[in-house]
């Protein structure tokens, strides 16, 4: 049986950073295949960054996920598909502040044989 968790993230207006999401709350410690959905309007470029670390703090920082040594981008009114096989958090990182809130939906499907 698969898990699922549908979650809402968003770049308050002013804001370059995302809420966070701690993805044990969505993995149950499996890797996880998450789809992101991004809105329409969407002229700053945003990156999916990722900690190492549950808790704030901690010796690192979050840092741009890549795949095949591509920054993991977001554009504007498509779904991008991310494997993540880390236990920290996820969010999602504008290059400018945002002129309004943006508002990203987040579904990460993880299956107890991966």
């Amino acid at each position: 049986m698969s898990d699922s968790r549908d979650r809402v993230m968003t770049i308050p207006m002013g804001e370059q950073n995302s809420n966070e999401l701690a993805l044990f709350e969505v993995s149950s410690h499996r890797p996880l295949m998450a789809y992101v959905w991004a809105p329409g309007t969407l002229p700053e470029v945003v990156t999916v960054e990722v900690h190492p670390d549950l808790e704030s703090g901690g010796a690192h920082d979050f840092t741009t996920l890549q795949s095949g040594r591509v920054d993991v981008d977001l554009p504007a009114g498509k779904v991008t598909a991310v494997i993540l096989t880390v236990a920290g958090r996820v969010r999602f990182h504008a290059d400018a502040p945002v002129a309004a809130d943006r508002v990203f939906r987040w579904l990460a499907v993880s299956h107890p044989s991966w």
